[in-house]
């Protein structure tokens, strides 16, 4: 998934006029989000929390999805399209560093398995 984010990123950086192609890396990255994120669900929750979760991811994702848009619709406006290529690769950094994190605390308690 991180490499999907880098290439986002460089086609974004790259092809600053036709960002299309940066389109089609945005929906493979959310295609390889979900066909991880939501299978580990069903080792995190019970049964009967299942469908809760799957609901309440969905509806996180579809809400950073809606605001993603308005928020780098604005930076855009106000600092153009060199803001929101800063404000896209911040992001996906902080995501990787809060990953990598996550991934030290789950080595350091003894549930990494990668």
């Amino acid at each position: 998934m991180m490499i999907g984010i880098i290439f986002m990123n460089l086609a974004i950086f790259l092809f600053k006029s036709n960002l299309f192609l940066s389109l089609i890396f945005i929906g493979l990255n959310f295609g390889m989000f979900s066909s991880t994120v939501w299978p580990t669900l069903a080792f995190i929750l019970k049964s009967n929390e299942l469908g809760y979760g799957l609901g309440i991811i969905t509806s996180l994702i579809n809400f950073g999805c809606t605001m993603a848009g308005i928020l780098f619709g604005y930076i855009r406006g106000t600092y153009g399209e060199d803001g929101v290529i800063i404000g896209l690769t911040t992001a996906n950094v902080l995501v990787g560093c809060f990953a990598f994190g996550f991934y030290l605390l789950d080595k350091k308690i003894g549930r990494a398995h990668v």
